[in-house]
């Protein structure tokens, strides 16, 4: 419902930079499409097919937040690309006939239909949207006739995580229902329901059992997984079933009670689910926090925020996306073209160095580490394309879409009036419950600085009720001056236009697991990077003191904290640590040793 957004701050940066970067580019999607000609994918059975469909859905995302022409006619031409790439009974596949339903084709098909779906809903053509509907229903009608009841099954069309990468097409396959209404889509989704996800256990039933959490589950492919329920909750929008809800809702709060980071990210053990609430501070030569599983729990969370307005799963998107999110985006003051410390080569980067420079390098970074390692270790779902020629990786396509989700998912209307989620620097129109247009000023710093002075414009005699999310984290906070209490959101009624200033006393604090401790201030996370800190420094589990430090590099916040063992260390915000390939001093570390 929100429109005309003006924000500044870290998602205005992010958005302009990851559309400019990455998103604007036409050979990058020709590079896509072409895969659909060419059809590489069964030689290695590989994933190139949802490179297009994943960046689709992060591109219109943003083009919904910037509103630049230029970045609709790039959209615009790839998906007409794409419609042209169908063979004569509209399939689109990375696959040959001969080597489809295996592999990552469902998987790839999925992101193809997604892809269209979404540039579907920015459209401004109404003969190309009419195109769109066409190759759509034509990729979904191919894949019907040959899985199903008495024919492939679903869970036999990938041999990949018991068949839940295919079964996550659920979620595109409900939202065309929802655009042509044909029964056969609905019953298509049913089927995908009832087969409950994964050949080696019924993960849907598991979820409404609610006694395992996900890391206990046959299997647990945390990004796969999440997509496939948000695929149940997509089905529950539809048909009303109740058990679908309690599933979805189930599943994610088991997954928040007991795998996410302190960063807001989910698996320690390489990218699956593992029981990271606990496992985050063990050393691990894995990479950790794929980008991919961010940005989808994210997502995840933003479905369950619009299910129920509860805040805690706006707290979890905002914890995420200036942790996990905000430090995957490779600036151009961070950016990597293939060549580590001391000139060693990353092999991921191996012989397409040359395609990766010419695109100023990937605009993402995979994974996020924790204890004591580095950055850009390794490039998540790397494919090589064109001869060897080209490259490309699955969480620099997504990354966008995690990038758009917090200014999209800012202000947000309910049944009687308007939420705030999400405090961010600048100006956004919606529409009231009386269909008026509304606009807010914010004037913040947050969530680095916890003061926030909300403006806002509606016609004289409009009334509304405006809802203010307080973090779960704020122990503390004045409104106008007023010392406040209130949990959840804080509501008030308001007539016409007013304004009001809230104060959240962002306090540090010092997180434990075994013999490691982190610390954070509000929701940001502080961490050491070699530059300025020794990495092994043993500390307390009580902070002594607190001062404002000047860091030897670019960074949003750095301090220096004294620990009542009489250790001091300089500390910086998670996202600026970790970017230095050159000095041979890049390693971080988020958990600090106690002993």
């Amino acid at each position: 419902g929100a429109s005309d957004i003006a924000f500044g701050g870290e998602p205005d940066r992010a958005s302009r930079f990851v559309e400019r970067h990455q998103l604007m580019k036409p050979e990058v999607w020709a590079l896509f499409v072409k895969q659909f000609r060419t059809h590489p994918d069964p030689a290695d059975k590989g994933w190139r097919g949802e490179y297009w469909g994943k960046m689709m859905r992060g591109a219109a995302w943003t083009y919904k937040y910037t509103k630049n022409p230029e970045l609709y006619a790039v959209l615009e031409a790839t998906v007409l690309d794409m419609i042209s790439a169908a063979e004569a009974d509209g399939r689109i596949s990375s696959y040959t006939r001969e080597q489809e339903f295996f592999g990552w084709d469902m998987w790839s098909r999925k992101y193809v239909i997604l892809g269209m779906q979404y540039f579907y809903d920015i459209c401004t053509s109404g003969a190309l949207r009419a195109r769109m509907l066409a190759s759509m229903t034509a990729q979904a009608d191919y894949i019907i006739s040959k899985i199903g009841e008495g024919k492939t099954e679903i869970l036999d069309s990938s041999e990949w995580w018991g068949g839940l990468n295919s079964s996550s097409i659920l979620e595109p396959i409900v939202r065309l229902y929802n655009l042509v209404g044909d029964k056969k889509y609905l019953d298509f989704a049913s089927y995908i329901v009832e087969r409950g996800g994964c050949k080696s256990g019924n993960l849907f039933a598991l979820a409404l059992e609610n006694e395992k959490a996900p890391f206990e589950y046959p299997v647990t492919k945390a990004y796969e997984m999440m997509s496939f329920f948000e695929g149940v909750i997509e089905y529950y929008r539809v048909t009303g079933n109740e058990d679908c809800k309690r599933a979805f809702l189930n599943f994610i709060d088991k997954v928040i009670e007991t795998d996410v980071t302190v960063i807001g990210c989910c698996g320690c053990t390489h990218e699956l689910f593992d029981n990271s609430a606990l496992t985050q501070a063990l050393p691990t030569e894995l990479v950790v926090q794929e980008t991919c599983v961010s940005v989808t729990y994210m997502k995840t969370c933003y479905q369950a925020l619009c299910l129920t307005g509860d805040p805690k799963y706006a707290d979890e998107i905002e914890r995420t996306w200036y942790n996990a999110m905000l430090s995957s985006i490779n600036f151009p003051e961070n950016l990597y073209l293939g060549v580590s410390r001391e000139g060693e080569h990353n092999d991921y980067y191996e012989p397409a160095r040359e395609y990766v420079a010419s695109i100023g390098g990937f605009t993402f970074d995979s994974y996020s580490p924790l204890y004591k390692s580095r950055r850009n270790r390794q490039v998540g779902g790397y494919k090589m394309m064109e001869n060897n020629t080209a490259a490309y990786g699955c969480c620099n396509c997504i990354g966008s879409a995690g990038v758009a989700l917090l200014p999209m998912s800012a202000v947000m209307l309910s049944r009687d009036g308007i939420n705030i989620n999400h405090y961010i620097d600048g100006s956004v129109t919606v529409k009231s419950p009386s269909g008026n247009d509304v606009t807010f000023r914010m004037e913040t710093e947050y969530p680095y600085d916890g003061k926030v002075k909300i403006g806002w414009t509606a016609p004289e005699g409009d009334s509304f009720k405006l809802a203010l999310r307080i973090p779960a984290y704020v122990n503390n906070y004045k409104v106008d001056g007023a010392v406040c209490d209130a949990r959840g959101y804080l509501t008030r009624e308001v007539t016409g236009s007013g304004s009001i200033t809230v104060d959240f006393d962002l306090e540090f604090t010092v997180s434990q697991i075994g013999d490691k401790v982190s610390v954070k201030r509000g929701i940001i996370v502080y961490a050491l990077d070699e530059r300025n800190a020794d990495i092994n420094a043993v500390v307390s589990n009580t902070i002594s003191s607190i001062s404002d430090a000047e860091g030897d590099f670019d960074c949003r916040r750095c301090v220096d904290v004294t620990f009542d063992n009489g250790v001091t260390v300089r500390m910086t915000d998670y996202a600026s640590v970790g970017w230095d390939w050159s000095s041979g001093k890049s390693n971080m570390t988020a958990w600090m040793d106690t002993k």
